[in-house]
């Protein structure tokens, strides 16, 4: 799936085809994180992993519609901090759909090595995509993008409770302080992974296994996309669809991510014509999963990525780990 940031300019990028300002941006940009907010709970219990993994999976647009329904039976509007949330909550599915095929097929490598190839290419994919896009603006650090303060507003819980029990998540555990603990671990998340600095370098060595601390490492934006890989596939190289058998695209990220922007304002366009919970959200943003598959969730084709990224990854493992020997980090 596409990283925070990738999501948070589809989601701008989505109101600005739509010659609409963007308000409430700390609830829309959050909204466009969609269910990896739940799948970011790893730290606080009870936790929404598996709230998350079942929304990915299947059922997306029942998920969103019981959202708008909520919204239609509080009387809220598109234009209130809730309906901007449930807008960008919309543009995530899209993109997810567009994107997470090239982004598996381009970093999977064999053994347990995509584990931390997947999230590193997805933060070069960042790095390209706003580099491209001067004309859209982001707080920085990111965090404060989507920060809704401490806590999550009781609005925002009184939401996904909703959409939660409508779903058909149960726990002997209250929905609402599942849906806490993700807000708070997806807030220090994003935080923590701001920017690279003396502290947080030292944290990840502290880790005796290499591997582990390569993984947190690859959550990190590097300072730019190493000279020479082409993570947006410019060059058109032809890839396999790791869900659809004997599926090849030589499309690209700029491709992919510009359909996703056009489907995005056009499924937002119909729904803002009238109040939320007119009619059902469900059929106009699916309820297939994300992985952009027509076949379900069967096991993905295996084939090793073309792109250097354990090379890359290497690299700057072994850069990082002097800097933390001679405690010299300048990010």
């Amino acid at each position: 799936m596409p990283s925070h940031i990738t999501h948070a300019l589809c989601a701008l990028e989505t109101r600005m085809r739509l010659n609409l300002p963007v308000i409430h941006s700390s609830w829309y940009i959050l909204g466009s994180q969609g269910p990896d907010m739940f799948l970011h709970n790893r730290r606080r219990y009870p936790n929404t992993v598996s709230w998350g993994r079942r929304i990915h999976q299947e059922g997306y647009g029942r998920f969103v519609n019981h959202l708008g329904t909520f919204l239609h039976e509080r009387g809220l509007g598109w234009d209130t901090p809730p309906g901007m949330f449930l807008q960008g909550y919309i543009t995530h599915a899209v993109l997810d759909r567009k994107l997470h095929p090239y982004i598996h097929a381009a970093s999977y490598r064999s053994g347990s090595r995509h584990l931390l190839l997947h999230p590193f290419l997805e933060r070069l994919i960042d790095i390209e995509l706003l580099e491209s896009r001067p004309g859209i603006s982001l707080k920085e650090p990111f965090s404060r993008n989507v920060d809704l303060g401490e806590h999550i507003p009781d609005l925002l819980t009184h939401m996904l409770e909703y959409g939660a029990e409508r779903f058909g998540f149960t726990s002997p555990e209250p929905a609402g302080l599942r849906i806490s603990n993700a807000y708070r671990d997806t807030r220090d998340l994003l935080m923590f992974t701001d920017q690279l600095g003396t502290q947080q370098l030292h944290m990840v060595f502290q880790r005796d296994d290499p591997e582990a601390r390569k993984r947190v490492l690859s959550l990190f934006h590097p300072p730019e996309v190493p000279l020479g890989l082409d993570v947006l596939n410019r060059s058109g190289i032809s890839w396999p669809h790791p869900w659809e058998e004997g599926v090849m695209s030589k499309e690209g990220v700029d491709g992919l991510y510009g359909r996703a922007v056009v489907q995005a304002a056009e499924i937002l366009n119909g729904l803002l014509a009238d109040p939320p919970g007119t009619y059902d959200i469900s059929e106009a943003v699916g309820n297939e999963n994300l992985n952009g598959s027509l076949s379900g969730q069967r096991p993905p084709t295996l084939r090793d990525s073309w792109l250097a990224l354990e090379e890359a990854v290497e690299i700057r493992y072994r850069e990082l780990e002097r800097l933390s020997i001679n405690d010299d980090l300048v990010q």
